[in-house]
């Protein structure tokens, strides 16, 4: 893997280095070496978004297409990503010059990338995330009351109003008050009532109900199931827009003291990092008066520099992700506005930080896969409270981070982990070997299934699989030679033996691990009790009284009340 300068990322080492030339640097002028630099960021960038989506989707083109097809499909999909690729390059040029006129903020700006984000936790303090860290303990859970689509919309345009005429302009002795002015009505806000030190607010409006199910589906539908809509807390949304980085941190100060807040997400600090530069502070504000229930809405904190990119490369990201969209079209069983939203996630959200990886490693060291570690602590459980996941951290020598891990995998902020948020990429893997081995051999149990594998006559005397005749079958239902690995070592419960020598063996014929009877049960039985396979694959979703159940424990259930919830 490279490093690339640009976004301050790993670079897949297969990616080629030609855009950015060493030698050439030297005599290039700062605006051929932005451009260049932003070219790099773009192929890494779009790689990182089409990998996202092959994860989930699977190859960007029909499951029944004959041979023949295939290479004029990959031939599209590979034309389709190099026009993504050159949008998302006109966006980073665009972020790049905001980066340019935002680095002279000086001593400010330099405060900024030093101060941690912040969450709200159980004794009603907002405390920095280092802190909390520190004394291990758990956030409070950030979820809105409501589960219906309908309602959440219906509150999320009265707590629009509310947000517009908190934050709207201050008007003059002579002038009428707020309340006479329509929310629609009011794009940009000039000289907020209570940060005077804003240039302006902007009012987007209310999230459209379609990109709103679309992120639902695709982000939380996975751990969540059916409640998946609680998670959404950008319903109602606000900027408020600063000359410079010395105004944004007043802004920030008045905005605690005027709102009740419940978490404060600073993308300018230095451990947080987008494939495309983006930097604003997000901040979650709690508003009752006038509501049926307590609602969470969005303010955001941005630049003018920043902001004026948002806006300028809105276009480019649109396009950007309909090229991924189009990979996909023929693909009929697709969620494609899942599939857009889960492209525009990858290119806008916060890449992974490296304690997650290094976790992951280690599960994968002790127990032979994440999967494996999973099933043997928590069996077919579909979600961990806090207090079970840090017993999960002391196995691996990763107590100290149990917090710090905590909100990094609850990327919904809901106070849920499932085993998809831990593997993402095994469970995927995992519901694409389950739906073709089921298309093949039909409804089956583990012993039928693992008498498939084996074979009649050796199923008396041999009760398992091994790695080669795994591999030999799999390799037959379209999978690769490393997928074929990931999936043995996914889906076998018995390695000790392996798990005892810290490491897996490098000869994969005498690799230590087998695959039993009950492995198949888990896979065929289990899995869909334990994540919900459709929203992982991003397929159409089913309807919600089929979908799973929610992953919510007893005692969030009791926390989500409003008066054990709101009772600050």
């Amino acid at each position: 893997q490279a490093f690339c300068p640009s976004c301050h990322m790993r670079r897949p080492g297969g990616l080629k280095e030609s855009s950015v030339d060493p030698a050439a640097s030297s005599t290039a002028s700062p605006r051929q070496q932005i451009h260049a630099l932003a070219g790099a960021a773009a192929a890494f960038a779009a790689a990182a978004a089409a990998s996202a989506l092959r994860l989930r989707c699977g190859r960007p083109m029909p499951s029944d297409a004959a041979a023949t097809e295939l290479a004029g499909a990959e031939r599209r999909a590979d034309e389709l990503l190099t026009q993504a690729t050159e949008q998302v390059r006109r966006a980073l040029e665009l972020y790049e010059k905001a980066a340019e006129v935002s680095e002279p903020g000086g001593e400010s700006l330099l405060h900024l990338r030093q101060t941690p984000s912040a969450r709200l936790f159980r004794d009603g303090v907002l405390m920095d995330d280092p802190k909390g860290w520190a004394h291990n303990r758990e956030a409070d859970p950030l979820r809105q009351l409501q589960e219906d689509m309908d309602d959440l919309m219906s509150t999320a345009a009265l707590a629009q109003e509310q947000l517009v005429a908190r934050v709207g302009p201050a008007l003059g002795d002579g002038e009428a008050g707020m309340g006479t002015i329509s929310a629609e009505l009011i794009g940009l806000c000039p000289k907020p009532r209570f940060c005077r030190r804003a240039l302006f607010a902007f009012n987007p409006g209310v999230k459209a109900k379609e990109a709103a199910e679309a992120k639902a589906a695709a982000c939380y539908g996975p751990s969540e199931g059916k409640r998946r809509r609680r998670n959404l807390m950008d319903l109602a949304r606000v900027s408020l827009v600063f000359p410079e980085s010395s105004s944004l941190r007043a802004g920030l100060s008045d905005v605690l003291e005027h709102f009740v807040v419940a978490d404060v997400r600073n993308y300018y600090h230095q451990g947080i990092k987008t494939c495309l530069g983006q930097k604003f502070i997000e901040v979650l504000v709690v508003l009752k008066e006038d509501l049926p229930v307590p609602f969470i809405c969005e303010i955001r904190l941005e630049e003018l520099a920043y902001f004026n990119a948002r806006q300028s490369s809105e276009v480019h990201l649109r396009a950007a992700c309909g090229a991924f969209r189009e990979m996909y079209a023929n693909c009929s069983r697709l969620d494609l506005d899942a599939v857009d939203r889960l492209a525009r996630c990858s290119l806008t959200s916060p890449s992974e930080c490296h304690k997650v990886r290094t976790f992951r490693r280690r599960l994968a060291r002790r127990f032979g896969s994440v999967v494996s570690a999973w099933r043997r602590r928590f069996g077919a459980k579909r979600c961990l409270e806090f207090v079970e996941f840090r017993d999960f951290c002391t196995c691996v020598m990763a107590h100290g981070d149990a917090s710090a891990l905590w909100q990094e995998l609850d990327c919904s902020r809901g106070g849920c982990i499932s085993l998809f948020e831990l593997d993402p990429a095994a469970v995927c893997l995992l519901a694409r070997f389950r739906e073709r081995v089921l298309s093949r051999v039909g409804s089956a149990s583990g012993s039928d299934l693992l008498a498939r594998f084996v074979g009649p006559r050796k199923l008396a005397s041999r009760m398992s699989i091994s790695l080669q005749e795994f591999r030999s079958f799999a390799k037959e239902l379209g999978f690769e030679s490393v997928q074929c690995e990931n999936l043995f070592w996914s889906m076998s419960s018995n390695t000790d033996l392996a798990s005892s020598f810290g490491a897996r063996s490098s000869d994969s014929d005498v690799i230590v691990g087998q695959i039993v009877e009950r492995d198949f049960q888990f896979l065929v039985h289990k899995l869909p009790k334990t994540v919900g396979l459709a929203f992982a694959l991003l397929e159409l979703p089913p309807d919600d009284s089929d979908a799973m159940t929610s992953c919510t424990t007893p005692r969030a259930e009791a926390a989500a009340s409003p008066e054990a919830w709101f009772r600050s």
